[in-house]
């Protein structure tokens, strides 16, 4: 069984933790477009990306960044 990213959920992450796309841009290094890119789905970050964003966001893993989707 294998699962691959569905939607990117930054977008309700912001909401949830109060964090905006600026200050995770601050906290990360990560460019606003950047993460702007991956909020509205245009691509796909990799594992460190998502790991540096659930550190900033202290998320417990990455799992809450995406909506994932089984392939069969």
């Amino acid at each position: 069984m294998r699962y691959e990213p569905d939607r990117c959920r930054l977008h309700q992450l912001y909401k949830e933790t109060g964090i905006s796309q600026r200050d995770l841009h601050i906290l990360t290094g990560l460019s606003e477009s950047q993460l702007s890119d991956y909020a509205h789905n245009r691509k796909i970050m990799g594992l460190g990306i998502a790991y540096t964003i659930s550190r900033a966001l202290r998320l417990p893993n990455i799992d809450p960044i995406y909506t994932w989707r089984r392939v069969d």
